[in-house]
């Protein structure tokens, strides 16, 4: 079984609804998903959201939005813990699943022994795979790339990303998911990616699979300094 953790704030309803569809219509179908709404505002939204919690496979959940805090490693670190089951597929509100990712990817983890598994993304307008992902991720891996995982496509073992600590939620940090994924890194995890294309994105999506922002190269830094030492 598969927990699918999906954090939403104020995303457009039509966006919102093609997302859930795209997981409800997957071929494999033993998943339940569970939502984050971080204190969404808009009346259509929280009418959408309250429509979904009444399905039988979605869970609806309301997370605070906290001050000096990063809200979106609150939203997930709070999904975490309401996960049922040990394997978590993680998805943007505004993304959708190709109709198999779950159960390439959940056959991907039982064979191999592997903890933390993503793949590739195709743009929605055009099709064209980009954000391309080394299959294998060598340990040493965030010393000289700052990503090596499209962060919407990875699943995951619950278990080793609480046993570092979750996702920072400290508002210094602008990219949680390349924190996480390189504490996993040096605490022995083993992260692969599909050579699929497992996810379909909106163009002009923000988020922090492209940013180049200066805390998180600073960051960066200060990790590699410290693992070093």
């Amino acid at each position: 079984m598969i927990s699918v953790l999906i954090p939403v704030y104020n995303t457009p309803v039509d966006h919102l609804r093609e997302c859930i569809d795209s997981v409800l219509n997957q071929t494999e179908q033993n998943f339940e998903i569970v939502i984050i709404d971080n204190q969404s505002d808009i009346p259509q939204v929280i009418e959408l959201l309250n429509e979904l919690n009444g399905h039988e496979k979605i869970t609806v959940l309301k997370c605070e939005r906290q001050e000096g805090k990063k809200n979106l490693s609150v939203a997930l670190n709070a999904g975490l813990k309401v996960c049922k089951y040990d394997l978590v597929a993680r998805l943007d509100s505004d993304d959708v699943m190709t109709p198999d990712r779950l159960e390439k990817q959940l056959h991907k983890m039982q064979e191999g022994d592997v903890d933390i598994l993503g793949g590739q993304c195709s743009q929605m307008s055009t099709g064209i795979v980009s954000r391309i992902m080394p299959e294998k991720i060598p340990p040493n891996m965030f010393y000289y790339r700052d990503h090596f995982l499209n962060h919407p496509t990875v699943m995951f073992k619950k278990e080793k990303i609480l046993g570092v600590g979750g996702y920072n939620e400290s508002p210094d940090h602008i990219s949680e998911d390349f924190m996480l994924w390189s504490k996993c890194l040096q605490a022995g995890c083993k992260i692969e990616n599909l050579k699929d294309t497992v996810l379909v994105y909106r163009d002009g999506q923000q988020n922090s699979l492209s940013t180049n922002d200066s805390k998180h190269i600073n960051w960066q830094k200060s990790i590699i300094a410290a693992s070093t030492n």
